[in-house]
């Protein structure tokens, strides 16, 4: 350190000794916003009033410098120098007076005598353990969640996840009727006697009249029966595995140093990440994780990505047994099949119609109960859905 600039004024004294008058020189000198480092030997740095600080054979008797040790015995002579002041002197040297020892560095902005740029003792913590990384900040949301950005003193995101949600699946199969229709001939009659056919209308839809011109006549239709139509399987896969948490780590910047160098300088991050200290530690792929430490004992297993490769084979059907139909005719004199008319029960024989006007529109209509299926051949699971990639274990005070 630095001594401050010193202002020094020379007084000229006086003294009669044996009748005698003799005149000599007495420095006396002023030390403004001085620093101060005590070494706790009884050495000063910087001069006692009394003595010339440049001299390095002035003991510097007198008054010590300021911050200084006691001084020793003018007797011992000798050392001094440019640091004298307070400490052994020459034979005219006495003890020093004022200061209290101990080591200790006074500077601007210091606590206690510590410099500056030492960490603060209350944020000291003990070194981490072997192996291990940190400290990091972490914060945990909810997939699909923005992650904050580091807290300040922290840097370098990365960002992992936790928690494998994988549900299971029993590869269930299912089968049921699947292409089955109804049939049936449809005629509609021009005479009273289901004799003359005049029209045959399609099925499922509303079509047009154009061969019968009466507003009476008859129609007949049998009862319609399922055709066609075969099992089909169906297999229920596993749901896609996702992850349950999203995690963010960073790591913290450079710190100062702590008093202590076994110690280590943290600073506590701010929400919303966690206020405990953690440490990380990495593993290569398929690498067993170690136990937390015994200090951080909150574990978080975390991983870059996973794979599923889950699936459920094809499972097979017996064939379509039976299923049944129903249907009805519509006859109207309007172009809109919705409109009023005469219905049709499909399998009462031959029916009589009559209508308001001439017949213009038919509508036939089914309605089918599908045949039944059962399983032949079950399906069957295979593969597995896993964390995957390096691993980070996580774990925090």
């Amino acid at each position: 350190m630095g001594l401050a600039p010193r202002v020094c004024v020379r007084a000229a004294v006086l003294v009669g000794v044996a009748s005698v008058a003799v005149s000599f020189a007495l420095p006396g000198c002023q030390f403004p916003n001085y620093y101060v480092l005590e070494r706790g030997n009884g050495e000063a740095s910087s001069a006692g009033m009394g003595g010339d600080p440049d001299s390095p054979d002035d003991g510097g008797a007198g008054n010590g410098a300021s911050g200084g040790t006691s001084g020793s015995s003018g007797n011992a002579g000798g050392s001094g120098g440019s640091n004298g002041g307070g400490g052994a002197g020459g034979n005219a040297g006495s003890a020093g007076n004022g200061g209290s020892s101990g080591s200790s560095v006074v500077e601007p902005g210091g606590a206690g005598g510590a410099p500056s740029d030492l960490c603060p003792a209350q944020a000291c913590e003990a070194a981490l353990p072997t192996d291990w990384l940190g400290p990091v900040a972490l914060w945990e949301g909810q997939p699909g969640e923005t992650p904050p950005d580091c807290p300040q003193g922290y840097a370098s995101p990365i960002d992992l996840h936790r928690g494998l949600d994988a549900p299971g699946s029993n590869c269930k199969c299912t089968c049921a009727a699947d292409s089955q229709v109804c049939q049936s001939d449809v005629e509609i009659y021009g005479d009273q006697s289901c004799g003359s056919s005049c029209f045959t209308p399609a099925s499922q839809q509303c079509t047009a009249v154009t061969s019968c011109h009466g507003s009476q006549g008859t129609i007949q239709a049998d009862l319609p029966i399922p055709s066609g139509g075969s099992c089909k399987p169906t297999v229920v896969q596993p749901v896609r595995a996702a992850w349950l948490n999203d995690i963010r780590i960073c790591q913290a910047d450079s710190l100062p140093p702590c008093e202590d160098p076994s110690q280590l300088c943290v600073k506590t991050p701010s929400p919303p990440y966690t206020s405990q200290t953690c440490v990380m530690r990495v593993a290569l792929s398929a690498q067993a994780l170690p136990e937390c430490p015994v200090d951080y004992p909150n574990r978080n297993e975390l991983y870059e990505k996973l794979t599923d490769d889950r699936a459920c084979s094809a499972c097979t059907c017996s064939p379509l047994n039976g299923g049944t139909c129903a249907g009805k005719v519509h006859l109207t004199s309007t172009n809109d099949c919705s409109a009023a008319g005469s219905d049709y029960t499909m399998g009462d024989g031959c029916k009589g119609f009559s209508l308001p006007d001439y017949l213009a529109h038919v509508l036939v209509s089914y309605t089918l109960t599908p045949g039944t299926c059962s399983v032949a051949t079950a399906s069957k699971p295979s593969g597995k859905a896993e964390a995957s990639g390096r691993p980070t274990l996580v774990c925090c005070q």
